[in-house]
């Protein structure tokens, strides 16, 4: 039987992280670091298993509610995962040692409710499957796609001004690349209001090609989903996607099972294999 334990137990930020957690093998010894953000996004700090800081760099974000993402991967090709974080009206990525590699700044980002000009940010298959890109959503409603010198390969603008607290990649259609979810909001602050503060589900193409947009009130009263997860769920070799309010739905947006009214707010997804062996069975919690 395996027997599972706490490894360590010494790894303390000193604050909540909320949605501000990520690990990554940041110095290429070939154990992760774990990296977080304070609840401003204007702390970044770098920790070992054995909780010793690795770094603590200042940032230029002054949010107020701990929903700064963070990337962890090898952009430049050196065998160790470099840090992507949202800075000020722009993204940069930081190595091993707090120092900026690469940075852009985006002229055409604005502030979202709480006080984050880039609200999402993730790493992605854009270009080919070996090499990693970072994919930013801008307040305002700007999605930018980066290589790995931070150059712009596209650019998809007119979503609504706000987003949801995550962004998710798949490759859903099999050609080696990724597609991003997401979900645009008028206000992420606010609560649902059809008139004045209305969500969207978006799904695009790995060039930023719009294949499903929808609004989340076609599906539950709310604003967004707090996860969206896309994988072949039914088993037939091909993808939906499923959102954490207890809905499936095909890459047309149609649904195909509806379990929200047995559930009072899903939060997170998580999936394996069906003990039959045909599709995945689910646990959103």
């Amino acid at each position: 039987m395996n027997r599972y334990y706490i490894s360590n137990e010494k790894a303390d930020f000193g604050y909540y992280p909320n949605y501000s957690f990520e690990t990554g093998d940041i110095d290429g010894d070939g154990k992760k670091e774990f990296i977080a953000l304070d609840q401003s996004g204007n702390t970044l700090s770098a920790i070992n298993l054995d909780g010793g800081l690795v770094f603590e760099q200042k940032l230029q974000n002054n949010g107020n509610w701990g929903t700064v993402l963070i990337g962890a991967a090898d952009i430049n090709g050196d065998g160790r995962d470099e840090i992507t974080v949202p800075c000020g009206a722009g993204v940069a990525a930081f190595d091993g040692k707090g120092r900026i590699i690469q940075e852009r700044r985006f002229d055409f980002a604005q502030k979202d409710d709480y006080g984050i000009s880039v609200p999402l940010l993730g790493i992605a298959k854009i270009l080919s499957p070996d090499e990693p890109c970072v994919v930013a959503a801008a307040a305002g409603g700007t999605i930018a796609a980066l290589d790995k010198n931070f150059n712009e390969i596209w650019r998809v603008g007119g979503f609504r001004g706000q987003y949801g607290h995550e962004i998710h990649f798949a490759d859903i259609d099999g050609d080696g690349l990724d597609e991003i979810a997401f979900c645009t909001v008028d206000h992420i602050n606010r609560g649902f209001d059809k008139n004045a503060n209305v969500g969207e589900l978006v799904l695009l193409d790995h060039d930023g090609t719009i294949i499903l947009r929808k609004r989340v009130d076609d599906y539950v009263e709310d604003t967004h989903f707090d996860d969206i997860a896309p994988a072949d769920f039914l088993g037939n070799g091909t993808s939906q996607i499923l959102l954490e309010k207890g809905v499936l739905i095909d890459l047309n947006g149609d649904i195909i099972w509806d379990m929200s009214d047995q559930m009072e707010h899903g939060q997170w997804i998580a999936y394996a294999p069906a003990p039959n062996g045909i599709g995945k069975t689910v646990f959103i919690s």
